[in-house]
C-alpha cells in the first residue's frame, strides 16, 4: 500500500475506524497512556527487546533514513533544473511545487520505487517488533455496549495521539509528487504500534458485533462459495452504502467478501484486480467458473450475470428492477436498481450489479438490495 506510514495517511485510516473498523485481528493491546507528541503510547508490560532484535531494527531504521535522504536529494537536484510549477494554497498557507515533463516522470518513478522499498523494510521491522510485543490485555466487558464504548473512546484517544505526532515536526520527511510538498513519516516503531493497535481494537469490535454462531455461519457461506478457507475477517466500512449498518469482510486466498449481519453477500472482489473472482459453485449449466475462452455476446453475458446472481443471491427477481448496462473495453456491467426504495447514503438506489468480461468470468459483484431502507 502506498505511503504506508505517512502520519496523514494513518490519520485517514483511523478516523473512519471510529465509525467502522477495518483491519484483521491480533492480540489486544493497551490504551494509550497519553497523547503527547514526544513518545508513542506504550504498555508498561512490554519487555526490553533482545539486543540482537534491537540491532536489527536499528539497521532497518538507518536504511530507511538513507533511502529517504537519497530520494529527497534527487528531488532537490531535479528541482534545480527548473522543470517545476509552484502554487500557494490561501486557505492553508502552504506552498507546493510539482514537476513537469521528464522531471515529473523521473521523480514519480523514483518515488514509487522508494515506497516499495519502504514497505519491504517496514514488513521486516514489523516481524521483529512482534517478537517482543507483549501488550496489556483489554479489560473484560460484560455487555456489547461496554465493549463498543471502550472501542470508540480508544479510537478517539489514538486519533489525538496521531495528530500530536504529526504536529511534532521532528519526523522524517518525504516529498510526495501528488501533493507537491514534503510530508511527515511516522517512525517504523510508531507505524508498527499503530498497525497492531488498530488490529486489536478491530478484533474487539468484531467480537462485540458478531456472535460466534454468526461468525461460523458467515465463514461457512464464504468457504462454500469460494472453495477456499477464510484467512482473515474484519469489520468493513461502506459509508457510501449505509453509515448505520455494520458490515463484515472476509478474505480468502482469492477474494474479499463483504456480508451484512444476516449473512447476505454485499460484495465479492478479487484480491488480484487483474483476475476474475474464480468462484466454484455451480447450478446446472450455470457455473461461476470461467465459462468460455471465446468472446460472448452481450445477451449471453447478461444470462451469465443472471446465473451468477442466482448462485449468490437466489430468489432475487431482477425483472422487477430497473436495468442498465455499461461497458469498458472487454468488460460489461449489468446493473439492476430498485428505484421504489430511498437512495442509500451514497446517493444510489439500492442495486445489484455483476461485472463480467467477454469470457463470461465474473470480475466483481455488488448487491446493496439487502441494505435498502
Amino acid at each position: 500500500m502506498k505511503k504506508l506510514f505517512y502520519p496523514h495517511f494513518l490519520c485517514v485510516i483511523i478516523m473512519p475506524l471510529i465509525l467502522s473498523a477495518c483491519v484483521a485481528s491480533v492480540t489486544p493491546v493497551s490504551v494509550p497512556i497519553s497523547a503527547t507528541a514526544t513518545a508513542q503510547p506504550t504498555s508498561t508490560q512490554s519487555p526490553t527487546p533482545t539486543e540482537d532484535a534491537a540491532v536489527q531494527k536499528q539497521k532497518i531504521e538507518d536504511e530507511v533514513a538513507r533511502d529517504i535522504a537519497d530520494f529527497n536529494q534527487l528531488v532537490e537536484q531535479e528541482k534545480l533544473l527548473g522543470n517545476i510549477e509552484t502554487s500557494h494554497n490561501n486557505e492553508t498557507g502552504q506552498d507546493s511545487f510539482t514537476f513537469t515533463g521528464e522531471s515529473d516522470k523521473k521523480i514519480r518513478a523514483a518515488h514509487d520505487n522508494l515506497i516499495r522499498q519502504l514497505n519491504i523494510l517496514r514488513d521486516r521491522y514489523l516481524a521483529l517488533y512482534k517478537q517482543d510485543y507483549n501488550p496489556t490485555p483489554f479489560p473484560t466487558f460484560n455487555t456489547k455496549e461496554e465493549a463498543l464504548n471502550f472501542y470508540y473512546q480508544a479510537m478517539q484517544d489514538d486519533q489525538a495521539w496521531l495528530e500530536a505526532q504529526d504536529k511534532a515536526g521532528n519526523a522524517l520527511k518525504i516529498y510526495d509528487p501528488d501533493l507537491g510538498r514534503f510530508e511527515n513519516l511516522f517512525t517504523l516503531e510508531q507505524s508498527a504500534w499503530v498497525e497492531l493497535r488498530v488490529n486489536a481494537l478491530n478484533k474487539l469490535r468484531m467480537d462485540a458485533e458478531l456472535s460466534p454462531e454468526l461468525l461460523a455461519k458467515h465463514k461457512a457461506l464464504v468457504e462454500k462459495l469460494d472453495g477456499g478457507s477464510v484467512i482473515s475477517n474484519e469489520i468493513d466500512g461502506r459509508p457510501y452504502y449505509r453509515n448505520d449498518v455494520t458490515l463484515f469482510q472476509y478474505q480468502t486466498q482469492k477474494n474479499y467478501y463483504v456480508l451484512n449481519a444476516d449473512g447476505a453477500i454485499i460484495e465479492i472482489t478479487p484480491i488480484d484486480q487483474t483476475t476474475s473472482t474464480q468462484l466454484v459453485l455451480s447450478v446446472g449449466s450455470a457455473t461461476a467458473q470461467p465459462a468460455s475462452n471465446m468472446p460472448l455476446t452481450q445477451n449471453q453475458l447478461e444470462q451469465q450475470a443472471r446465473a451468477f446472481i442466482n448462485l449468490i443471491a437466489p430468489g432475487t427477481n431482477v425483472d422487477a428492477l430497473t436495468p442498465s448496462v455499461g461497458s469498458k473495453v472487454n468488460d460489461f456491467f449489468f446493473k439492476w436498481e430498485d428505484q421504489t426504495k430511498p437512495p442509500l447514503d451514497g446517493g444510489d438506489f439500492p442495486f445489484i450489479q455483476v461485472a463480467i468480461n467477454t469470457n463470461g468470468e465474473m470480475l466483481n459483484y455488488i448487491n446493496t438490495l439487502p441494505l435498502a431502507r
